[in-house]
C-alpha cells in the first residue's frame, strides 16, 4: 500500500489520528446547482427555515454583491444574489443558500461523523423542497491556521520541507511577513488546491479566512469535483466525505508527527503511522 511520504494525492484512504484541539479555522462542503430562482423569494425560504429549525433557528438575509464578465461587453456588469443563512444559537455552524448552491460550515468541527451527518441532513431538506434539477459541482475545504508565534517560530518543524519552502528562511536581517504557495493537482475528475504559507495581521486573501490581528500560518485544502448529475442526498454527502479523506490524506503528507503532537495527537498513533509510512 502507498504511503503518505510518497503519495499525498492518491491511494487508499489514511487513518485519521484525532487532534484535540484541532488548529481549525474553518470547515465548508459545497454543492453548487443550476439555478432554482424560486430560492430568492422570502416565503419560500421559510420553509426551509422550517425544516432545519431544530439545529439552526437563527436566520438571516444577505446579499452578496459581484460582477459578471460578458464577452465583447465595455465593462463587467454588477449582478446581487440573495443568500439565506441558517445558524445555531452560538454560530459556531452555519447552512447558507443561494439560487445556485447549499453549503454548510462550522467553527466547531468534530470529526466526519458528525460533520457529514449534518451535511446529509442539510441535503435531504434541499432536495425535499428546492428539488435541484442537476448539480454542477461538489466540493470541501478545511482551513487549517496556527497564531501563536511559539507555533509560527515552529513552522519549519511542522511541516515537510517542500511544504515549508521560502517561509522557513532564517535571516536575521529581514523578517518574512508574507510567504504564500498554492498547487493543484487533478486525478481523475477529482481536483485538489492547497494554499498555504505565512499572512501577516489583518490581511486576507479569501472570504472564507477571515483577517486576525496577528500575524498567522495558514493551510487551506480545496477538493471538489464538476460531475454534472442529479441531486441525490446520500450520493452527495458520501463524495463530499471521499473529498474530505482525499483532503485529509495531503494535510498527512504535508505535516511532520511533531505538529500532530502539538495539537493533542496519541503518540501510539502517531509512532505506528510513522512506522506504516516507512515500511
Amino acid at each position: 500500500m502507498p504511503g503518505t511520504a510518497d503519495h499525498p494525492f492518491t491511494g487508499p484512504p489514511v487513518e485519521t489520528i484525532p487532534l484535540n484541539p484541532p488548529p481549525l479555522a474553518r470547515v465548508l462542503a459545497q454543492v453548487r446547482f443550476s439555478p432554482v430562482l424560486a430560492v430568492s423569494d422570502e416565503a419560500f425560504a421559510g420553509q426551509v427555515q422550517q425544516r432545519l429549525f431544530d439545529e439552526y433557528p437563527v436566520a438571516r438575509s444577505d446579499v452578496e454583491i459581484g460582477v459578471m464578465f460578458a464577452p465583447g461587453a465595455e465593462a463587467p456588469t454588477p449582478h446581487q444574489t440573495r443568500l439565506w443563512r441558517f445558524q445555531n444559537t452560538a454560530e459556531s455552524w452555519r447552512v447558507t443558500l443561494a439560487t445556485g448552491f447549499v453549503a454548510l460550515e462550522t467553527t466547531d468541527y468534530d470529526g466526519h461523523e458528525d460533520f457529514f451527518g449534518r451535511l446529509e441532513r442539510v441535503l435531504d431538506v434541499i432536495g425535499e423542497l428546492v428539488r435541484p434539477p442537476q448539480v454542477e459541482r461538489t466540493g470541501v475545504r478545511y482551513i487549517q491556521r496556527l497564531t501563536d508565534r511559539e507555533d509560527l517560530a515552529r513552522v519549519p518543524e511542522y511541516v515537510r520541507p517542500e511544504v515549508a519552502g521560502a517561509c522557513a528562511v532564517h535571516d536575521e536581517g529581514a523578517e518574512i511577513t508574507l510567504c504564500l504557495t498554492q498547487t493543484q493537482a487533478v486525478m481523475d475528475d477529482t481536483h485538489l488546491t492547497a494554499r498555504w504559507g505565512i499572512l501577516p495581521p489583518s490581511a486576507g486573501v479569501d472570504p472564507a479566512i477571515e483577517p486576525v490581528d496577528a500575524p498567522t500560518w495558514v493551510m487551506d485544502i480545496d477538493v471538489f469535483d464538476e460531475r454534472r448529475e442529479r441531486f441525490d442526498a446520500d450520493v452527495l454527502a458520501q463524495r463530499a466525505l471521499e473529498h474530505s479523506r482525499r483532503q485529509y490524506r495531503f494535510f498527512r503528507w504535508a505535516v511532520e508527527p511533531a505538529f500532530l503532537l502539538r495539537f493533542g495527537a496519541d503518540e501510539g498513533l502517531v509512532e505506528a503511522a510513522s512506522q506504516e509510512v516507512v515500511a
